[in-house]
């Protein structure tokens, strides 16, 4: 029932960073169904630990521009776009991102309000609200996160038609990994690396599917997280109906 182990006391060999793929498998997915160019879009990142750090990594493998990144000591920014696997390694040299010399410092605050068309929220709760929800440029947002737009901030951010791409979905490639190693330990099965890796990008692409799908569908729905919300829930009371629970 522990989940997270060394791979030496069967654990998963995707759990490392399995938050940062699921998030970039959904942050791709959104560029697919929402048409984007991601040459001509520039991202911010506030968070670089584990998940925001290796997600933007894995964003500018792929093209991406990643235009300022932040810890809990504050931010850098770059027009023109950041080399993330140097500013990874001063990271781990030197312990903040504020000591990368290539770029200009902001506040965690600063961050959230640079003109930037992206904005993946990978660092601490109620990050965006009421507050400071009418000083952001952005047009979308991902949540790798939890608990980071407040309810308040949430309505006012569907209202201007900034796409909120949900916690409990964006980041959900970690509790997916953990399923998995579950999966393994409780079948005595090990399974190969590439083989999850094909079945986290099955399960979150689905995963994404219903959700934008059901969005488009009922027009009743104006934003992804409620759209997620209403699946999970009808699951949950489904799943009380058949085991005699609740009443239909």
């Amino acid at each position: 029932m522990i989940t997270g182990k060394p791979l030496e006391l069967q654990g998963c060999s995707l759990r490392g960073n399995a938050t940062a793929k699921g998030g970039f498998i959904i942050t791709r997915q959104m560029f697919k169904d929402f048409k984007l160019n991601k040459k001509n879009l520039k991202i911010a990142v506030q968070g670089f630990g584990n998940a925001g750090a290796n997600l933007a990594q894995m964003l500018a493998d792929s093209g991406f521009k990643i235009v300022a990144v932040s810890d809990s000591q504050g931010g850098i920014y770059r027009q023109a776009g950041l080399n993330i696997s140097q500013v990874i390694k001063k990271k781990n040299t030197s312990g903040s991102v504020i000591n990368f010399s290539k770029a200009e410092k902001v506040t965690n605050l600063e961050l959230l309000e640079l003109p930037v068309d992206i904005l993946i929220l990978a660092a601490l709760e109620n990050q965006i609200t009421k507050d400071n929800v009418d000083n952001l440029q952005v047009k979308y947002i991902v949540e790798i996160a939890n608990g980071l737009t407040t309810h308040q901030a949430d309505k006012i951010l569907n209202a201007k038609g900034v796409v909120v791409v949900p916690d409990v979905l964006a980041n959900a490639g970690g509790v997916t990994a953990s399923y998995f190693e579950w999966a393994q330990n409780r079948t005595g099965n090990v399974f190969d690396k590439d083989y999850l890796e094909k079945l986290l990008n099955q399960k979150m692409t689905n995963s994404w599917q219903r959700v934008i799908s059901l969005q488009k569908k009922d027009k009743t729905v104006t934003d992804l997280r409620t759209a997620a919300y209403l699946i999970a829930i009808k699951r949950i009371l489904k799943a009380g109906e058949l085991r005699g629970g609740l009443k239909k």
